[in-house]
């Protein structure tokens, strides 16, 4: 496969230098030596009182030990890791940083225009599984809460029994979330021994938005995975807000595709590798970091069914908008593009998700979708364990007679929670769309009433992306009125195509033609 770097930027000027007060075009630059040196000492001082505060508890451990005060030498010893961890973890990385950082700037005032250069393995041509990354993550997150709860809950256990057995249970939540943690860092940490290090060769740096994402994954595997691979390619908008520095993430535009493995040889041997090729539309937006509160982020996720642990994989990828996305994409620019195949009798292609819990019968003349309840499982069960979480917390709070205020605000938001779980299990939905319109039924348990909505007043119908749990969106479908009013109709759509297969069966039995 042919490899080619752009050099035009966005095609609007020629290059020009990148000062303190002007970023480059794409609205972001590196830190300066001084603000280098300044974020640095910052980390090491922001640590140097958590490392003072774990070597001073651990110091105390021998002592509670030698005197037979075993439960106090065991929680100091739990806290004054967990402080030690973070305050010598922020130093040595302030430490350790710095040669990094160098690199990365110098990359980006050499290339003020092309933020595609500033990373070594984007400016290569290739994408750097973040594997290894996201399980040392995990491991660091899972030991922090551990060595907090475990010795929390141990006390809250304690004083629970005097209090009363409800308390004493309470207590026992978060080492139970503490368990989960480390099953879910040991899991990262098999995968990440069992399938290596992947990685994604790119047909061109950057990708421009508005063209198509193209290239080839080289996995570790050395059997196709019988189901192929599946590829999920997301815009995502990254928000950093409040003193904490919360982060949220939004899924703001997303494909999906399955394609299958083959095996290649290479100086490694004989491996797995998968091509790539997704179209990305031209309203998609740009790569942006030029907000650090405000960023805009396009990951590539892989994942593969296998024995034991499932193969994953997460691609950060430089796609941006450039004057490559004004032109359109011919074949001879894509040798991957192909002519599509005829379309099946009656116009309507295969279901894409044959074991789909949702429901597509004829009845009478009638196109039948049934929404069933907790047709998404694992969202529902995440949510119901969440507000099950933070009923306890209010629990506790009532028990040791915390200020009233912080229960009803806390009891406020538990509400919002349980009725999200409720919906989530119990919610069903019945579609009939006949040439007259499209009536709707929704209830908890069973369908309720239904609603028409004639033929004339719908003008198209179309898919959105409505709940996200992290970077998995679900999609809802709409009827979109001849004045632009939408109108959900069903949701909980896990998979886009599945989502796109339905709204063009309800315009075809609508008799209308799916839009573009």
């Amino acid at each position: 496969m042919a490899f080619t770097i752009h050099t035009r930027g966005n095609g609007r000027s020629a290059p020009r230098p990148m000062t303190e007060s002007t970023p480059g075009r794409y609205g972001a630059r590196p830190y300066t030596g001084r603000e280098t040196w300044g974020a640095l000492l910052f980390l090491a001082l922001f640590g140097l009182p958590f490392a003072a505060c774990g070597v001073w508890a651990l110091t105390g451990v021998p002592g509670k030990w030698a005197h037979g005060d075993v439960r106090d030498a065991l929680v100091l010893a739990a806290a004054g890791l967990a402080f030690a961890l973070v305050g010598f973890g922020l130093m040595v990385g302030a430490a350790f940083g710095r040669g990094k950082l160098d690199v990365d700037a110098k990359a980006a005032w050499d290339h003020p225009d092309e933020p595609w250069k500033w990373r070594p393995d984007w400016a290569e041509g290739h994408v750097l599984d973040g594997g290894k990354n996201d399980a040392l993550g995990r491991v660091v997150f899972a030991v922090l809460w551990n060595l907090v709860a475990l010795p929390a809950g141990w006390l809250g256990w304690e004083q629970g029994v005097k209090r009363g057995p409800a308390l004493a249970a309470i207590a026992l939540l978060f080492p139970a979330v503490g368990a989960g943690l480390a099953i879910w860092a040991a899991r990262g940490v098999i995968r990440v021994r069992r399938f290596g290090a992947s990685r994604l060769d790119l047909a061109s740096v950057p990708v421009a938005v508005g063209r198509t994402l193209a290239g080839t994954i080289r996995t570790r595997l050395t059997t196709p995975p019988e189901g192929g691979f599946a590829l999920t390619l997301s815009a995502l908008r990254i928000s950093r807000s409040g003193a904490d520095n919360d982060r949220s993430t939004r899924v703001l535009w997303q494909e999906e595709a399955r394609v299958p493995g083959q095996l290649s040889g290479g100086t490694d041997g004989v491996r797995v590798v998968a091509p790539v090729a997704i179209r990305i539309p031209a309203e998609a937006p740009s790569t942006d970091h030029s907000a650090a509160d405000d960023e805009v982020v396009w990951r590539l996720e892989v994942q593969a069914a296998e024995p034991g642990v499932d193969y994953s994989a997460t691609f950060e990828l430089p796609i941006y908008r450039t004057a490559d996305s004004d032109r359109p994409e011919s074949a001879e620019d894509a040798p991957h593009l192909r002519a599509v195949g005829p379309i099946p009798p009656g116009g309507m292609t295969p279901r894409p998700e044959p074991r789909s819990a949702i429901e597509v019968t004829n009845e009478a003349g009638a196109l039948v979708i049934d929404f069933p309840a907790a047709r998404n499982p694992s969202m529902a069960f995440g949510m119901t364990v969440f507000a099950l979480i933070w009923t306890g917390a209010i629990v506790f709070m009532t028990r040791v007679h915390a200020p009233l205020i912080f229960p009803i605000v806390f009891g406020l938001f538990d509400v919002l929670m349980a009725w999200i779980a409720l919906t989530l299990w119990c919610e069903v939905t019945r579609l009939r769309v006949i040439p007259a319109g499209v009536k709707v039924a929704s209830g908890l348990g069973a369908p309720g009433a239904e609603r028409l909505y004639p033929a004339e007043q719908i003008k198209d119908v179309r898919i959105a992306i409505g709940m996200t749990a992290n970077t998995t969106a679900y999609y809802d479908l709409k009827l979109v009125r001849p004045g632009g009013q939408e109108i959900t109709i069903g949701g909980g759509i896990r998979h886009k195509r599945e989502a796109e297969w339905l709204a063009a069966r309800i315009l075809t039995a609508l008799g209308q033609a799916r839009r573009a």
